[in-house]
């Protein structure tokens, strides 16, 4: 009872503190455009206001849209409704900073879960809360989303642990990954990449896995269905989110850089997005945003072909930027570089180690960064999936700290060794 007293005291006094410091390094980094506005804000405050979910760009009314997925926009329109836009603006700030906070916090129940330890989700907490790793963006989902993950990454490791009533439980697992279909559908990915996980481990200790993963699968492809289905019916493509071609577009041409920072310092972002050219929001309006994104998807693949070798060049920087971020970002590329660096050595202790975490770590580094290594890179979106590297960071702190208190034992004892002979010397 004391112990899980302390547990959660813990767990508060991080939440806190990593909102509080969450606050502090907005205040003092304020330079990220997209921190407190863009199309999902849009988008929310014409769904409050007319009650629908469209108009995304701020030059002109552009029509129904599925630029994103739906859910945050939903609950900041919720937001604005119930608190009108001043109060909301000042809920979503201070909601998104206990958000952060949350994440730094559930890294400590998260590492009991999968490294039997809590120390090194203790350390992980600590660089992520005390550090600025994850800027303050009240304005997108990224945050929200990984806390959601992880949330569902540490329940489903308990439930899928039991021999019973697992089917139900897979399907309440299944309905809160077609949930993050509509909250992130690359941070879904991750979802679906940690259950197969775990009912690949735990296949033969569950008493129906047939049951409970055809639950867990048709539950999480039911959630998101509908909304798939208005974007067949409104825009004519059966889509969660439909910005890839736009994305590509204008991350892909003639001025481009690597980073989303270096692009709008440059006005380069500027020339070819619909947010800030009134000339592609017209396009958008007259053509339908799913006639326009099919077009402009069109016209990234064609520049692709005939430049191939910038596009790799590109293409190169942007992998490495996503995970060693571009220096434009300032003190938080500095900050996701080390925890990078500190996760690399912490893989390779869990690899002579074997354990089981490292295999989800490699699959989910592998295959959810492809979609964000051909379009312009931004620490926004290594957010849903930075907690693993957090992870790797602190399982490598924890062993140096280890390796540090035996090497002063050690000296500690040959030094008492050394002063007893002396004094037992004639």
């Amino acid at each position: 009872m004391k112990r899980n007293r302390q547990s959660l005291a813990l767990f508060v006094v991080v939440t806190f503190l990593g909102a509080i410091c969450s606050l502090g390094y907005a205040v003092l980094y304020p330079d990220h455009p997209f921190a407190v506005r863009g199309e999902m804000v849009r988008v929310a405050q014409n769904l409050a206001l007319h009650g629908q979910f469209a108009n995304p760009y701020p030059l002109r009314e552009t029509g129904p849209t599925a630029v994103m997925a739906p859910a945050y926009s939903f609950f900041v329109a919720t937001l604005l409704v119930l608190f009108g836009a001043h109060y909301a603006g000042m809920v979503m700030v201070l909601g998104t900073a206990l958000t952060n906070g949350l994440h730094s916090a559930l890294l400590i129940p998260l590492s009991r879960a999968v490294l039997r330890d809590q120390r090194p989700g203790l350390w992980a907490a600590v660089l992520a809360a005390g550090f600025p790793s994850i800027r303050l963006f009240p304005a997108w989902e990224a945050i929200s989303a990984a806390t959601v993950l992880l949330g569902y990454c540490i329940v489903s490791s308990h439930w899928l642990h039991k021999r019973s009533a697992e089917v139900g439980r897979a399907i309440l697992l299944g309905a809160v990954a077609g949930f993050l279909v509509l909250l992130n559908p690359v941070v879904a990915l991750v979802a679906m990449i940690w259950a197969g996980g775990l009912f690949h481990e735990r296949w033969n200790n569950l008493q129906r896995p047939l049951a409970a993963a055809a639950g867990f699968g048709l539950m999480a492809l039911a959630v998101p269905l509908p909304w798939v289905v208005r974007n067949q019916v409104v825009l004519g493509v059966p889509v969660i989110k439909n910005a890839l071609g736009v994305n590509l577009h204008v991350s892909n041409n003639d001025c481009a850089s690597s980073s989303f920072i270096l692009n709008l310092r440059s006005g380069c972002l500027g020339k070819h997005s619909p947010d800030a050219n009134r000339a592609e929001a017209d396009l958008v309006a007259d053509m339908g945003e799913g006639r326009y994104d099919a077009y402009r998807l069109n016209t990234a693949k064609s520049w692709i072909s005939a430049h191939p070798g910038i596009f790799c060049r590109l293409t190169a920087q942007r992998v490495l930027e996503f995970w060693f971020p571009n220096v434009a970002e300032g003190p938080f590329a500095y900050t996701i570089a080390t925890i990078t660096l500190l996760s690399l050595a912490g893989f390779v202790l869990m690899a002579r180690q074997d354990v089981l975490f490292l295999r989800f770590a490699v699959w989910t580094s592998l295959l959810y960064p492809l979609v964000y290594y051909v379009v312009f890179s931004d620490s926004r979106y290594r957010i849903p999936i930075l907690w693993i590297s957090l992870l790797g960071a602190g399982y490598c702190l924890q062993a140096w700290w280890e390796r540090y208190c035996l090497w002063r034992r050690s000296r500690d004892n040959g030094r008492q060794a050394g002063a007893s002979a002396r004094h037992t010397a004639p």
